[in-house]
């Protein structure tokens, strides 16, 4: 059971990260973007996901891995959520950076989960984990 669960954390995470590249000549084309802000859309969860990572970090030691991983998916969810609700420009870039942050908060609290749950099978569960990340 725990193993799935991982596997789906992993795959959460990629699948709000992947999502967009294809749909971003239909995002141009609807929102009137120019190709600086087309870039921008397409990195900003990158970049969160490379800056933000402390948070993750700070969130794990202070609540634990398990606190720490569910706050990260409500924001994915609410972020990917309201992204494709959100019906301005502004909306669509504040979603997408609270999404980010849920990833910046997921992405480092996982291998704590994993030592947490399964101590004793690390490598099954990271495998786990990882093989959601690469489906995803």
């Amino acid at each position: 059971m725990r193993l799935s669960l991982l596997w789906l954390v992993g795959n959460c995470v990629r699948l709000t990260l992947l999502a967009v590249p294809p749909l971003l000549p239909q995002i141009h084309r609807s929102l009137s973007l120019n190709e600086f802000l087309v870039g921008a859309l397409a990195s900003v969860p990158i970049l969160l996901l490379a800056s933000a990572t402390l948070l993750g970090s700070l969130l794990i030691a202070r609540f634990g891995a398990r606190r720490a991983v569910l706050l990260g998916l409500a924001l994915i969810v609410a972020g990917g959520t309201l992204r494709g609700l959100g019906p301005s420009l502004a909306a669509l870039f504040a979603m997408t950076i609270v999404m980010g942050i849920g990833i910046a908060i997921v992405q480092p609290s996982m291998p704590s989960l994993v030592a947490l749950w399964l101590p004793r099978r690390v490598g099954v569960a990271t495998a786990a984990f990882s093989n959601g990340l690469l489906i995803g």
